[in-house]
Formats: structure tokens, C-alpha cells, sequence
């Protein structure tokens, strides 16, 4: 259904771009975006027009939009990988509706959850950087971008390893995802949450957890304060 949908889109916008809306795996969107003609933005236009704009900039960073990182970091995949993922599939046109009547049907008999065919996605088009569809994102800024949208997917596999209850799994991914990109920061936050939670019960576990979280964001205080209130706690004598 999907394919027959992108295929639909790209029939009428052949510039299609595809984005995510925001990474979690519960209620995945997946946005299409195109242009007549040739996509032509620059990696300074979103800063010019937040900065040249108070209405803008309150709205974006509520929705947590606040950065051109955080803005093109929800990039997936341009034209060219669409129209391979959407070959072969009928697309749905006013004539042949078939995905009205295909999606009852999928909705009641899928045993899949919604998040795995995100999952499917974001591997398909892992590493594609070659459209990015936005001019001069080379060097420096076009390496951090990819490095955003590395960690962004390494957070969504922990997602889908803690549902499956892959408590180490899912840390490790968690853990990869806070190592990958200064920017992307939910994997660090994920797992500064999953610390505090555990420190009564499991301060070994919690101190190591803290310790590898500092070693991967050195620059990145809390996961090192709050080892240190941890450490402290642990050399405290009991109260009598």
C-alpha cells in the first residue's frame, strides 16, 4: 500500500522527497514533500528565516524543530531511492482506488505493529546522502546531518528492542545512538531516564551505565553529575 502511494505521488511530483515527522515507533509518519523543478535550499536559508522571524521560532521549537539539524536531520530519502522502493507496485489513482479498499482489510488482519515497517524503511535507506536535497551540504555540515539521522535510527532499533523487552540490546542501541551525533540527543536523555529510575535498585548497573553515557558525550554534563551524587551515595555511610 505504501509503495502504491509513493508511487502515486512521484507519477505527478517526480522531485519527491520523503521525511520523517518525529522518531518514535507508536504512531509513525512519514511525510512526502516535493517541488516543481529541482529542489534549490540552502543549508543557511532555515537559519536566515527563523532568525528573521519571532512567530516561526516559538512554533519550531515547541514542536522540537528548533535547529537546522533538527529540521533536515528528518530527512529519509530522495527521488531516485522512491521510485526503486515504489517499482512494480500499482499506483493508486482516482480510478483504481485501491488503497481505500485495501486499507480496511490491512487494518483488522495485520498482526505487524505500526513501527516495523518504519523499521523496514530507515534500513532500506540507511546511508543514502547522495540526494539530500539541500545545496552546499558538504563537509563538515553534510557529515553531521548524516551522523543526526545515523543516531536518529539507532534510536528508533532501541525502541523496537525495549518493546520486544531486549533490555541490553536496547541500551546498546540507545547507547550508539548518543555516540554518533552531538546533536540527536534522545538516546542520552533515553538512557539518563532508564539511570535515574534504576539507582536505587541497581546502583552497579546504574554507575556503569552513567560512566559509559560520560565517555560518550564528555561534553555533555549531567550523566557525570549525576555519577558523582551516585558515588556519593554509595560511600555514605547508612543512617542509624
Amino acid at each position: 500500500v505504501l509503495r502504491s502511494i509513493v508511487g502515486a505521488f512521484l507519477a505527478e511530483f517526480p522531485e519527491t522527497h520523503a521525511w520523517l515527522l518525529r522518531p518514535n515507533l507508536d504512531t509513525p509518519v512519514l511525510g512526502l514533500a516535493a517541488r516543481n523543478g529541482t529542489w534549490a535550499v540552502h543549508e543557511t536559508d532555515f537559519t536566515n528565516r527563523l532568525a528573521g522571524s519571532g512567530v516561526m521560532r516559538p512554533r519550531l521549537q515547541a514542536a522540537g524543530l528548533g535547529s537546522g539539524e533538527s529540521v533536515w536531520g528528518t530527512w529519509l530519502a530522495g527521488p531516485r531511492s522512491l521510485a526503486a522502493f515504489a517499482a512494480g507496485a500499482a499506483p493508486s489513482t482516482d480510478d483504481r482506488p485501491s488503497v481505500v479498499f485495501q486499507a480496511p482489510h490491512l487494518e483488522v488482519s495485520t498482526t505487524n505493529r505500526p513501527g516495523t515497517l518504519l523499521l523496514d524503511l530507515i534500513d532500506r535507506f540507511a546511508g543514502e546522502g547522495s540526494e539530500f536535497p539541500i545545496a552546499g551540504a558538504g563537509g563538515g555540515w553534510g557529515r553531521r546531518l548524516a551522523a543526526y539521522r545515523a543516531s536518529r535510527d539507532a534510536f528508533l532499533h532501541g525502541l523496537a528492542e525495549d518493546d520486544l523487552g531486549n533490555r541490553s540490546d536496547a541500551e546498546s542501541s540507545f547507547l550508539r545512538s548518543a555516540r554518533l551525533s552531538p546533536d540527536f540527543t534522545l538516546g542520552y536523555s533515553h538512557l539518563l531516564t532508564r539511570a535515574m529510575l534504576r539507582s536505587q535498585t541497581d546502583p552497579l548497573g546504574t554507575r556503569r551505565l552513567l560512566d559509559a553515557l560520560r565517555e560518550a558525550r564528555p561534553e555533555q554534563p549531567v550523566a557525570g553529575q549525576l555519577l558523582d551524587r551516585l558515588e556519593s551515595a554509595i560511600r555514605r555511610p547508612p543512617a542509624r
